[in-house]
């Protein structure tokens, strides 16, 4: 009906110069925009930004990741823990390209910056139980149909939103021992529940991207903003949950069944 295919509508050639000379205006835009997605959630004392030449030891925190389990189910292999690794080495670099020192302890550290990923426990065909906010480790949490009715089997399964989130506070007081400062960036894509990780940063910021092809961009752009080369601009794109109880599920009674109704007038959890 609208003739794109007798008639293409994009001229490859036209399509090929326009690209060429606007390849790289497009790649600072792209840049440009990650550092003002960056969020300056706390700076407690104004520890931001962080003083150059210190000593920086870097973690990584992620949670399980439900694609993964997606995958694995399919024979496919997953990298599991190496992708962290492989993000510390990442931030590192970064890190001393900024002018820090990397140190291997946090015994020894000015600053311990932590790079916090949690993970939804929950995606399309792995729906296992109800959405999980809050950063865990094994949490007991309630098992469902998985794909059908959503009904309580009865059963409980381990929740790991934040793998290794029962470290942080040890951690912290390792570093905070000493003089140190504790530095979070948490990756924020759903209203997570911060109490298991907020009460024990000086500082936070929070990260927005996730696509592997725009990581390099958001790590530069969270490293600028803590080596304090761009003032943070952004701003928190959702409202986060205070505490398990706005969103809580309750059973009740209605018209002869017993429905299950969230707290939170917007039904949060799913």
């Amino acid at each position: 009906k609208q003739k794109r295919v007798d008639n293409p509508y994009l001229d490859p050639d036209e399509a090929d110069r326009v690209r060429a000379e606007n390849f790289e205006g497009a790649k600072k835009a792209a840049y440009k925009a990650c550092q003002k997605e960056v969020v300056l959630a706390k700076n407690h004392g104004g520890v931001l930004p962080m003083v150059k030449g210190k000593k920086v030891y870097v973690a990584v925190f992620s949670g399980e990741d439900a694609g993964a389990v997606i995958a694995q189910m399919m024979g496919a292999g997953v990298a599991g823990e190496d992708n962290n690794e492989k993000m510390r080495q990442r931030l590192c670099a970064l890190l001393r390209a900024k002018g820090y020192e990397i140190v291997d302890s946090p015994e020894e550290c000015d600053y311990c910056y932590l790079h916090v990923w949690p993970q939804q426990n929950n995606i399309v065909f792995v729906q296992r139980s109800m959405p999980v906010l809050e950063l865990v480790d094994g949490l007991m949490h309630d098992e469902r149909e998985m794909n059908k009715s959503q009904k309580k089997t009865g059963n409980k399964i381990a929740i790991h939103t934040l793998r290794g989130v029962d470290q942080i506070p040890a951690l912290a007081e390792t570093v905070h021992a000493h003089g140190g400062k504790v530095i979070a960036t948490t990756v924020v894509c759903n209203p997570w529940i911060l109490s298991n990780l907020e009460p024990y940063v000086d500082g936070m910021t929070f990260q927005y991207t996730v696509s592997p092809v725009a990581m390099g961009n958001a790590l530069g752009a969270q490293m600028d903003v803590l080596s304090g080369e761009f003032n943070p601009t952004g701003k928190m794109s959702l409202t986060m949950v205070s505490c398990p109880e706005v969103i809580k599920i309750t059973e009740k009674e209605i018209d002869g069944e017993i429905r299950e109704i969230c707290a939170s007038p917007n039904d949060v959890p799913g």
